[in-house]
């Protein structure tokens, strides 16, 4: 058994050496581009909301000591990392990402209609959600050259006969993660630690119900995979490599992330 499990994971290991990976699973052709595009929250997304629109602006309304709707988008009363969490605390939709009410409610649904679907500005916000809406900038997988836009080359190596199931491989190399990835923490959007203790069955539920995180399609593209290994932007830095840590995910995903629990 040991021996077929050393050859399935060299011919996987040489399969994904071979092959360039296309990100663009990470955004379904809805950003005017094939792929995920690189975002700064601060540069890119806070500076819509002082931009003047036809039908107004984010800040003349949702402003001072007591904003519409509880939500204060003045740049010039919160600063970046306020702005950031009070839009992810219950306006983010990973599910569904244009019912996001920070996309949805601009672009016409019960809010005066500042731009629509097809806006650069909108898709500007959709894609910095996609890209797990980070507070600092985030940069795509650099593109192989002569590997066309948006395409990587993952070079990963798994332990022959690694087992590579969620709880015993996966969720136990997470420890440095749950400082941030748990509730109330800085990374909250997506809580790896699975509630207020760790729980494997919820950590991994969290896992593959946020858009973009675990991409079955193409797994190499998976935000679990390429933030923490530094493939994407991370505020938590490059805590793993794709050798190691980064390999096991990887594995576990091309298994269509099947097992949580063991």
């Amino acid at each position: 058994m040991k021996t077929g499990n050393a050859y399935f994971w060299m011919l996987t290991g040489l399969f994904l050496t071979a092959c360039a990976v296309d990100v663009s699973g990470l955004d379904p052709a809805s950003l005017g581009g094939n792929s995920l595009q690189a975002v700064s929250f601060e540069n890119d997304i806070v500076p819509i909301f002082s931009k003047s629109f036809t039908g107004g602006s984010c800040s003349s309304c949702h402003t001072g000591t007591v904003p519409l709707g509880g939500l204060n988008l003045n740049p010039q009363e919160r600063t970046t990392q306020q702005l950031r969490d009070d839009i992810v605390n219950g306006r983010i939709d990973n599910a569904n990402v244009a019912n996001s009410t920070i996309l949805a409610r601009p672009a016409g649904s019960s809010h005066v209609q500042l731009f629509d679907a097809t806006s650069d500005d909108y898709k500007k916000i959709k894609n910095w959600i996609l890209a797990g809406a980070p507070v600092e900038d985030f940069v795509p997988p650099t593109p192989t050259p002569g590997g066309g836009s948006g395409m990587i080359t993952p070079t990963p190596t798994v332990p022959p006969g690694a087992n590579t199931v969620y709880g015993t491989q996966i969720f136990a190399q997470m420890n440095g993660c749950f400082g941030c990835h748990r509730p109330g923490g800085q990374g909250a959007v997506l809580d790896l630690q699975g509630g207020n203790s760790p729980n494997i069955a919820n950590s991994c539920a969290n896992v593959k119900a946020k858009v973009g995180v675990v991409n079955t399609g193409n797994p190499a593209a998976s935000l679990l995979y390429t933030k923490p290994t530094g493939l994407a932007g991370h505020a938590g830095g490059a805590g793993w490599t794709t050798a190691n840590q980064g390999a096991k995910v990887l594995a576990w995903i091309m298994n269509n992330a099947a097992s949580c629990t063991q």
